[in-house]
């Protein structure tokens, strides 16, 4: 549906725990830094997705493009099931192991082209995060047009194994078969998960995989700020708008008997 059609998309007014959530990080809960190291997290944050893990009996997943190791860093001390790196690795359980998928060998192999083609441009940054490889040019969005050339014709030459995602200012490869959407499948077969109504809120287009799975599974997908590239209504403005839902929820204001009341 396009945000011209239908204007702006409430989230729910309540929840109970009934309800999954899934959260992506960067532009979900978090302002988008010029760097991937640059992000801060809000002091009123890490309580209130402790006190939002607690009301939903632990049916509460981070679901980013970072590594979890990097996401258990930035919520210290609170360690939430997480999939990291687009789906390539996932941890059901705060307290278990993570569990890290196979990619395709071409990924790794890849990563000296990504960085000969980066180096035309001294403020792109390419991120190697092990199962992804992200090329970050927030600091020279001049390269954008050339860049993404440059990476979408070493993709296509790479023979289908490898996926180009290209969102806000970045454009990652993956492993083409581990995505947010198969992460969210993974979590709604576990046992905190299993029979609720997942929502999934997302930001960009690498969350696209995410929104269809929780709407498979009769779920809402929840969009965050305007973006030609999802053709969805937004349900938030910015992540400030989602971080204060989430501190509404958290707070009791927003825990209630499951009504299902959410503008379609």
């Amino acid at each position: 549906m396009n945000v011209q059609d239908g204007g702006w998309r409430m989230p729910p007014a309540t929840l109970d725990a009934s309800w999954a959530l899934f959260l992506d990080v960067d532009g979900t809960l978090l302002d988008i830094a010029d760097e991937p190291q640059g992000v801060s997290v809000p002091p009123r944050l890490v309580p209130d997705l402790r006190q939002l893990f607690g009301l939903l009996d632990g049916a509460l997943a981070l679901v980013s493009g970072r590594p979890v190791t990097e996401l258990d860093h930035l919520f210290r001390p609170l360690r939430l099931p997480a999939a990291g790196q687009h789906g390539a690795e996932y941890r059901l359980d705060g307290a278990g192991a993570v569990v890290a998928r196979r990619i395709d060998p071409i990924l790794p192999a890849l990563v000296p082209q990504v960085r000969t083609i980066a180096a035309v441009w001294p403020n792109v940054e390419v991120e190697e995060k092990g199962a992804a490889v992200a090329v970050h040019f927030r600091r020279e969005p001049e390269a954008e047009t050339q860049l993404t050339r440059a990476l979408r014709t070493l993709v296509a030459a790479a023979g289908g194994a490898v996926e180009l995602l290209e969102g806000k200012m970045v454009r990652e490869l993956r492993d083409r078969r581990h995505t947010k959407g198969a992460a969210v499948g993974t979590f709604l077969a576990s046992p905190a998960f299993a029979g609720r109504r997942p929502i999934f809120i997302g930001d960009d287009v690498t969350d696209e995989d995410g929104f269809r799975a929780v709407e498979a599974a009769g779920g809402l997908a929840l969009a965050v700020g305007i973006n030609p590239a999802i053709p969805r209504r937004p349900a938030f403005t910015d992540a400030a708008a989602v971080r204060d839902w989430l501190s509404r929820v958290a707070g009791g204001t927003g825990m209630a008997t499951a009504t299902g009341a959410a503008a379609r």
